[in-house]
C-alpha cells in the first residue's frame, strides 16, 4: 500500500469516526430533548392534580359533574361540555371549552373535568358544536348559516366576568368621549344620532372604499345577549361584545365576546377573487339579533346542571 493509500485510509476512518460521533451526539441530543419533554408534561400533570385538591379542601367539588366545563360568573354557574361529553365532537379541540382553572385528571391524564371562576373562557371555533349539543342548531338564522346549512359563522368566543369584562367589553373604547364604566344609554346615543337600522345605532362610519365597504362601529337599541346592549365593530370581519349601561346590566352573568364573525356580503359586489372590501349584506346583517337571541338561549341552557355524570 502506498503512502497515499494509506493517507486516504486514514482520513476515511476519520471520516467514519466523526460520522458516528455526529450521530451519537444526535441521538442524545433528541434523547435529552425527549425526556426534558416529557418531564415538563409530568410536573403539569401533578400541579393540575395539586391544584384540583387544594380547591376540593375549600369548595364542594361535587357540586361540578364530571364531563363539564363549569364556570362561575357571580352566583351564576354554567356547565359546558366537554368533548367527550358531546355527542356531535369537533375534529379537533377547535370548537371545544378551553382547559380552565382547575382541571381533574382521570387515571389516564384525559381531562375528567374543568372548573373556571374570575377569569375567562375560551371556545376556538364557536358555537356551532355546542349548538348542536344543547339541540339549538335549528334557530341559527338561514343568512347566518354555511353551505352545508347547519353551522353558524365560526367565530373565537370569549366568556368574562361581570366585574372583570374583557378588553372588547368596555364600552369607552369605542367612544372619542370619556364616560363612566356602565354610562347611562343617554350619556352615548344623542337625541340625533343616526339609526343603522331597526335594531342598531350608528356611532362611527368611516369612509366608503372603492368597492363601498367601511368600517362600522354600532350600538344595539336593545339588550340582545345575557341582558346586555351589544356593540359590534365591523370591517372586512365582526366582532360582537356586550356591554354594561345603567339601563341593563346583566346583572352577575358573564360578558360575551364574538370575535371575527364572517358576516356575508352584498352579491352584487365583485371583490376581486376576496370577500374583503365589500359592503355588508345589509339582510343579512338583520340576522344578527336573531342569532344573538340563540347563542343568549344556549346560556340560558348552559345554566341547568346536568343530571346525567359523563
Amino acid at each position: 500500500m502506498s503512502f497515499a493509500d494509506r493517507i486516504f485510509q486514514v482520513i476515511g476512518g476519520l471520516f467514519l469516526v466523526g460520522l458516528l460521533l455526529l450521530g451519537a451526539t444526535v441521538h442524545f441530543s433528541v434523547k435529552a430533548r425527549s425526556e426534558a419533554k416529557e418531564a415538563a408534561r409530568e410536573q403539569i400533570l401533578l400541579k393540575f392534580r395539586s391544584e384540583w385538591r387544594e380547591m376540593c379542601a375549600i369548595k364542594d367539588c361535587d357540586q361540578f359533574p364530571v364531563g363539564y366545563a363549569t364556570y362561575a360568573s357571580g352566583t351564576e354557574l354554567y356547565y359546558f361540555p366537554l368533548i367527550r361529553t358531546m355527542v356531535k365532537k369537533p375534529p379537533s379541540f377547535t370548537g371545544g371549552v378551553s382547559l380552565g382553572r382547575y382541571v381533574e385528571l382521570d387515571e389516564e391524564n384525559n381531562t375528567r373535568r374543568i372548573f373556571s371562576e374570575g377569569g375567562t373562557l375560551k371556545v376556538s371555533a364557536c358555537c356551532h358544536y355546542l349548538l348542536a349539543f344543547y339541540g339549538l342548531n335549528e334557530g341559527v338564522p338561514m343568512l347566518l348559516r354555511d353551505k352545508a346549512g347547519k353551522r353558524m359563522p365560526s367565530t373565537i368566543t370569549n366568556f368574562s366576568p361581570y366585574n372583570r369584562p374583557g378588553h372588547e367589553n368596555k364600552i369607552d373604547r369605542w367612544l372619542d368621549f370619556e364616560v363612566e364604566d356602565a354610562p347611562s344609554l343617554q350619556t352615548v346615543i344623542r337625541a340625533d344620532q343616526p339609526s343603522f337600522n331597526d335594531d342598531f345605532w350608528l356611532l362611527y362610519s368611516g369612509e366608503p372604499n372603492e368597492k363601498g365597504g367601511r368600517d362600522l362601529k354600532l350600538l344595539s337599541k336593545r339588550p340582545l345577549i345575557n341582558d346586555r346592549h351589544v356593540l359590534a365593530s365591523c370591517d372586512s370581519v365582526c366582532t360582537f361584545a356586550t356591554v354594561s349601561l345603567k339601563e341593563a346590566t346583566g346583572g352577575t352573568q358573564p360578558h360575551i365576546t364574538l370575535k371575527w364573525m364572517t358576516i356575508p356580503k352584498v352579491e352584487s359586489c365583485n371583490p376581486g377573487g376576496t370577500r374583503y372590501g365589500c359592503p355588508l349584506s345589509m339582510d343579512a346583517f338583520g340576522e344578527v339579533p336573531r342569532l344573538l337571541a340563540v347563542i343568549d338561549e344556549m346560556f340560558e341552557a348552559a345554566k341547568q346542571k346536568p343530571s346525567v355524570q359523563h
